[in-house]
């Protein structure tokens, strides 16, 4: 399936403009590529994992516009939906990475956590370290921003757990802290104590100063 010239020249329009952080240049023209690939006749001249990125990086824009509700609507759309399995791995990772923050941006832990974990599955058969981190850390993030504490010490567990294995030091001191935060926000003191410890004990060897002035910082609290 062939994608015209002039789809093509509004795609790199709206791409150009969305890289200098003018969104509102660039959210007209992803609509006028989906709307124009959506009336071709027949619309299989399209390819649908060019409107799938175009549909993508629509979402991106309104993110980025802090519009998360719309984004959530664009990528909960049942096109997007049906691009996923034409999608390769990097941009269904993309996809999935997106969608988590969105509705982490809205407070939906659960569905939140759905979508991290098919990002993390993704980034775990592509041997994607980086890509995890990610997943991870704006995972805990989230669930810090909504004061989701049992949620976030279950989750922080979990990824000290992946961070040991995958040896990610950086990543479980980060992992250890926020799980130091969720157990004295859940009034476990003994245990936020003994975790606090661990932490600032590794920020010394690590020469972490920032994750040792808040560990103690922490403590000085407990």
């Amino acid at each position: 399936m062939s994608i015209s010239p002039d789809l093509l020249e509004l795609f790199n329009s709206a791409a150009g403009h969305a890289r200098e952080g003018a969104h509102d240049k660039a959210l007209p023209i992803w609509d006028k590529i989906i709307q124009s690939g959506s009336s071709q006749t027949p619309p299989q001249t399209v390819a649908n994992d060019f409107m799938g990125q175009a549909h993508m990086r629509k979402a991106w824009s309104l993110m980025d516009m802090r519009r998360f509700q719309d984004a959530k609507a664009v990528f909960e759309t049942d096109f997007m939906r049906s691009c996923l399995s034409q999608f390769d791995m990097k941009v269904l990772f993309e996809y999935y990475f997106s969608y988590a923050n969105t509705l982490g941006e809205l407070g939906d832990i659960k569905g939140m956590d759905d979508k991290f974990a098919r990002a993390l599955n993704i980034a775990a058969d592509e041997s994607d370290g980086y890509s995890a981190q990610l997943c991870w850390l704006n995972l805990m993030h989230y669930a810090e921003l909504a004061s989701d504490w049992v949620y976030l010490e279950k989750e922080s567990r979990a990824c000290i757990q992946f961070a040991e294995n995958s040896e990610l030091p950086k990543l479980a001191l980060a992992a250890g802290l926020k799980r130091a935060t969720s157990l004295f926000k859940l009034a476990q003191y003994d245990k936020a104590i003994k975790q606090t410890e661990r932490v600032r004990n590794v920020a010394k060897e690590m020469n972490e100063q920032i994750a040792l002035k808040t560990a103690e910082e922490l403590l000085s609290h407990l």
